[in-house]
């Protein structure tokens, strides 16, 4: 309804078809029209409070006091309203306070006062409008990010998921091209268009989009055409999907199949030279039982024990074998240590003092033996 401004006779402010009153600067009623005190309250109940007390609700609280706000404040005489304002109606001289809802129109009066223009919502209006509600957060509040482009590729509408997102507001995003923020996927872009051009749909198209902080978001996009009845281009429906929880997955896929390659070809290498170094001693002990076996022959033929022109006494064999006996038992102590990595054990190293001087001479002690063995000599102790 258009506002009302009081400049003519009464009776024409009474003859109006819609409630109308007048607010003086304390928000309290003044004037009202026969049909405002016929729907709303008889003047007579509403002189000595503000206007604000007949809110029903905190929103309605909120909503009419910023509308009165905005009219007195507004540099030139402009219409504010109200939709859906929970009122408390209080007809008749001894009516019962009952809310309804009002469409409200507020607008600066030329002496300083607000006129109010109320309409009356019907319970069908109430009804459409609850349904119009609950269908606009269902879309903007979905789990999945959802927008609009028009035949241009102009951003007509996208909901708070994508925004959220994104990072954008309403005013960054909406109304923008698109490509603005997809500037390294010019060519998928355009391709979207030219196969959602040719009346084709579009499903699960991976382009990147930048955010406003500078992230580049790899999302997926569904996408076909909504048509005017007479068969041309609407609008886009896009249904977008964020695809990094996706992607990070299947880099960390690609990453612990890499490390258990590697894992399982290191394990190889250890065990290959595992069971070279548990061989190399068992030949050495053969070559040494053998040798023992063939001195105590000789020993119990000649009747004495070797040991002269610098040959290995039998002692001196044994303590050799001994070593190399207690070289096998490490390596497989080691050996199965490491068959434990299967099971995801945690290699534990501990450190301890050792003379570098006594691990040189042993090692250069098992070299020469193993030299003498390959040729064909005796070991020496």
């Amino acid at each position: 309804p258009p506002v009302i401004h009081i400049m003519g006779e009464v009776d024409a402010f009474d003859a109006l078809p819609v409630p109308a009153a007048v607010l003086d600067a304390e928000d309290k009623v003044v004037r009202a029209n026969r049909c405002f005190e016929e729907e709303v309250s008889p003047l007579f109940k509403l002189r000595s409070m503000p206007f604000l007390d007949t809110a029903a609700d905190t929103g309605a609280t909120n909503a009419l006091r910023d509308a009165l706000h905005a009219a007195r404040c507004a540099a030139a005489p402009k219409r504010i309203k109200v939709k859906d304002a929970n009122l408390l109606t209080m007809r008749g001289a001894d009516g019962f306070p009952v809310a309804r809802h009002f469409d409200l129109t507020l607008s600066r009066a030329p002496d300083g006062g607000i006129v109010l223009v109320a309409e009356a919502v019907t319970e069908a209006d109430e009804e459409q409008r609850a349904k119009d509600a609950e269908f606009q957060d269902f879309l903007q509040r979905a789990p999945i990010a959802m927008h609009w482009l028009s035949g241009t590729g102009h951003v007509l509408w996208a909901n708070d998921t994508e925004l959220r997102i994104l990072g954008y507001s309403r005013e960054e995003y909406i109304g923008k091209p698109i490509m603005n923020f997809c500037p390294d996927e010019e060519e998928i872009v355009l391709e979207i268009f030219k196969q959602l051009g040719s009346g084709n749909a579009i499903k699960d198209v991976p382009v990147r989009f930048r955010a406003k902080d500078g992230r580049i978001v790899p999302l997926l996009i569904d996408s076909n055409v909504n048509y005017t009845d007479a068969g041309d281009f609407n609008h886009t429906r896009c249904f977008i999907r964020d695809d990094t929880g996706r992607r990070v997955r299947e880099a960390q896929v690609e990453m612990q199949l890499s490390e258990a390659r590697r894992t399982a070809q290191l394990f190889d290498q250890f065990v290959s030279r595992t069971l070279h170094l548990i061989r190399t001693p068992c030949h050495l002990l053969l070559h040494n039982l053998e040798e023992l076996g063939e001195r105590s022959r000789e020993r119990a033929a000649g009747g004495g024990e070797g040991g002269e022109g610098g040959t290995p006494t039998v002692g001196a064999l044994l303590s050799s074998s001994t070593r190399l006996v207690t070289r096998i038992v490490e390596m497989t102590r080691d050996f199965t240590d490491s068959l434990r990595f299967d099971e995801c054990a945690t290699l534990v190293l501990h450190t301890a003092p050792h003379d570098v001087r006594q691990l040189a001479r042993a090692a250069i002690d098992d070299a020469a033996r193993l030299g003498l063995c390959r040729q064909g000599g005796a070991p020496r102790a």
